[in-house]
């Protein structure tokens, strides 16, 4: 007991806050700074597919103007002009 009492007066000669209640603030791990993908400086085109004409299921995908690369569902992040099919 006593050292845990002569380690909480350190602590409060540091931080006058611990005197008042005894918290002491950490720094968060969980919201730590992203760094994003800078832009591609390319354009993405969606282009819509019938999948099941059936069920009349749809699915699109997004086309890169400069590189021809396809990507189902979404557009790629840092992606830099994104033009939907319903723009067309």
């Amino acid at each position: 007991m006593v050292n845990i009492m002569r380690r909480n007066s350190l602590s409060a000669k540091k931080n006058p806050e611990r005197k008042k209640s005894g918290f002491v603030p950490k720094k968060s791990k969980k919201h730590v700074a992203k760094v994003l993908k800078p832009a591609d400086d390319d354009t993405w085109v969606e282009h819509i597919v019938i999948i099941d004409e059936k069920s009349k299921k749809l699915r699109s995908y997004f086309k890169s103007e400069k590189t021809n690369k396809c990507i189902w569902d979404e557009p790629p992040t840092g992606a830099s002009k994104i033009i939907l099919a319903s723009e067309k």
